[in-house]
């Protein structure tokens, strides 16, 4: 794949490429982990352009496929206001690519890193966006499958890092990637290979127990109390 001139695609600003009719140019890098890169993109098809987010996962080539795929399978099924919303999976010249959401805002991380008087964000703010969030946390914790059956849903990473508010005040929960489901076999953990963030994680995700929504409430109340306190407990 290439640019319609026939050009090699390569991973930096500007760069362009056309997947299935539709033509992504790459605008900036936004963040990259041990895991995984996202840009923000432009992507144009029919006379109609947006930006979106892509995200690919960075680990070793014999499991890059089956990550993606696997948070694809619980994203596409997300449809819900308060949760990033999950376009496509796409081959994007060598790698396989999310198509996400672009929120135009700024990470609760980001926000709470801001210089202010007070330590914490404010009540009200806090309550908003927690209360969004909690919200978000139901609907995916309660989805069920075509058949009716729990799909089993725990999101595992909720930090102010994977939390977006908009310059209009929505909130937005992100980044499903190590989310556990019963979808291809992702119900459970194997031993030593804990996922998460340490600084949110319930005393069960610490321990590798078998978890549950309650676990994403756990990091929820720290997230809480950071936002009224300036500090994790």
């Amino acid at each position: 794949m290439g640019e319609a001139d026939g050009t090699r695609f390569s991973w930096e600003s500007g760069a362009r490429i056309l997947v299935r009719g539709a033509q992504y140019e790459l605008v900036n890098r936004l963040g990259r982990s041990a895991m995984s890169e996202v840009w923000l993109a432009s992507v144009s098809a029919g006379g109609l352009s947006q930006d979106v987010v892509l995200k690919s996962r960075l680990e070793d080539p014999g499991e890059q496929q089956p990550q993606i795929d696997e948070e694809w399978e619980i994203g596409r099924r997300l449809h819900h206001d308060n949760i990033v919303k999950t376009y496509a999976l796409e081959q994007i010249w060598d790698r396989r690519c999310l198509v996400l959401e672009y929120v135009d805002g700024r990470s609760l991380k980001e926000l709470l890193a801001q210089p202010r008087k007070e330590k914490s964000v404010g009540e009200k703010i806090a309550c908003h966006v927690v209360a969004a969030v909690a919200d978000a946390l139901e609907y995916a914790h309660n989805l069920t499958d075509s058949d009716g059956q729990a799909v089993g849903i725990v999101h595992r990473d909720v930090k102010p890092s994977n939390i977006m508010v908009s310059w209009r005040g929505q909130v937005k929960l992100l980044d499903f990637g190590v989310a556990k489901s019963r979808l291809d076999g992702r119900e459970e953990t194997a031993m030593g290979k804990t996922k998460g963030t340490c600084g949110y994680q319930s005393p069960e995700q610490l321990r590798e127990e078998r978890l549950d929504g309650r676990s994403d409430l756990f990091s929820l109340g720290i997230v809480l109390v950071e936002l009224l306190t300036g500090k994790r407990p």
